[in-house]
């Protein structure tokens, strides 16, 4: 009669203790989006041994994707960085376990940062859409003479847009502009406002788009105030975009700024 194999108890689990597990290759996916140029740390122990990774990423929101090799099936887990990267919110991570390269088990999903670390068991899963967001201003390149500009929101990234702001500056054609700012999603508007200002020839007036409900001075000096819907969250497809009326030919758009919290898409 075989000896007895005594077998670790719960909750941690081993490839003994599956039917399959010799015959299995086990392994982490890791999915990382961040803004961070700092390399991201991966600890954690199995059975056998502990284990560190260390992984290096883009800083540009793109997914980076990395496969890391187990011995076995991970007891304990934690992702973090060992410098102070700033927001927590510049760097999203998946953590999926796999069997045969099949996906069984996500362990981690959630923001991680120089003061916020990760760890499974124990980790709250997050959406990509809670805690503090990272606040952003991204400047749009000014369009050509007579053009209208535009911005989409960034690839991998969700977006709650708290103001915009540009200038125009007007030529010398009689004409009465008036600045309109639209969202759109895939080209279907969503929301259109307008400045109510008319803004006259050989002039520049810098317009801030607010979010809030109403404005006391719509225009003082040369600032034009207007107010937009309450953030909502964006993703991929929409975008930002100005539509003039009256515009002429080298009326000229320029310092288009957009103030958002950014997320990342999971």
């Amino acid at each position: 009669m075989p000896p007895e194999i005594k077998l670790p108890q719960l909750p941690f689990l081993t490839r003994e203790m599956l039917a399959f597990g010799a015959r299995t290759k086990w392994d982490l996916e890791v999915q990382i989006y961040s803004k961070t140029t700092f390399d991201m740390k991966i600890s954690g122990t199995t059975r056998e041994a502990p284990f560190t990774f260390t992984i290096d990423h883009t800083n540009d929101g793109v997914l980076n994707e990395r496969v890391l090799g187990m011995t076995d099936i991970p007891i304990m887990l934690s992702v973090y960085y060992e410098q102070e990267t700033g927001s927590a919110a510049n760097t999203w991570v998946n953590v999926y376990l796999r069997a045969n390269e099949t996906r069984v088990a996500k362990l981690i999903g959630g923001y991680v940062g120089g003061f916020v670390s990760l760890t499974w068991p124990g980790s709250r899963m997050l959406s990509n859409l809670d805690g503090n967001a990272e606040v952003s201003i991204l400047a749009t390149a000014n369009p050509a003479a007579g053009a209208e500009v535009s911005q989409n929101v960034l690839t991998n990234e969700v977006w709650k847009i708290r103001g915009v702001s540009l200038v125009l500056t007007t030529d010398a054609n009689v004409a009465n502009r008036r600045v309109h700012l639209k969202l759109s999603v895939f080209g279907v508007p969503l929301w259109e406002v307008e400045s109510g200002y008319d803004h006259t020839a050989s002039t520049a007036r810098t317009y801030h788009f607010m979010e809030i409900e109403n404005i006391p001075n719509a225009n003082n000096d040369d600032d034009v105030f207007v107010a937009i819907p309450k953030g909502r969250f964006v993703g991929d497809g929409y975008t930002l975009e100005t539509d003039i009326l009256n515009l002429q030919a080298t009326d000229q758009i320029s310092d288009f700024n957009t103030l958002y919290e950014q997320f990342f898409q999971d």
